[in-house]
This record gives structure tokens, sequence and C-alpha cells, in this order.
């Protein structure tokens, strides 16, 4: 038992240590594949609830957007309409 909780404290330490990397790194990735918008994505009820340098995450959408992810940002007013 005395070496079970030694190889879990072990591991948690290498989470511990480990961790700020990895979500620095998904950040990151995660940055360079959306856009900024000026607006909270949950619309305009929550965007007093979320704060563009707290909660950067909701202030972002895809680069590149599928055509249903698009229609949705087009309608909410995140993007403009693309007329053909």
């Amino acid at each position: 038992m005395r070496r079970l909780a030694f190889l879990i404290a072990g591991a948690g330490l290498a989470l511990v240590i480990a961790a700020p990397a990895v979500v620095g790194n998904s950040d990151g990735v995660f940055r360079a594949a959306t856009l900024e918008s000026n607006q909270s994505l949950w619309g305009p009820t929550a965007g007093g609830e979320h704060h563009p340098s707290r909660q950067w995450w909701y202030f972002r959408y895809p680069s590149t957007p599928g055509p249903s992810m698009r229609r949705d940002l087009e309608t909410a007013g995140v993007l403009r309409r693309l007329h053909h």
C-alpha cells in the first residue's frame, strides 16, 4: 500500500510539472486556428458575464468554419454574409 501511495504521488507531481506546458501549447494551437470576435459567441446576453481577457476563448471562432457553423456565425452577426 505504501508503494502504491508513492507511485500515485509521483504521478501527481509529474502531471503538475507537465500540465502548464501541455495547456500552454493547446492555448497557442487554439489561438492559431481561430479568429478574435468583438463579442462573446454566447450572444449579447452572456457578454456581460464573459470578459475578453479572462475568458478569451468565448471571443474566438474557427478561421475556416464549416458551412453550418458559418451560417450560425453569420446569423449571430459575427461574420458578414458572403454573397456569390
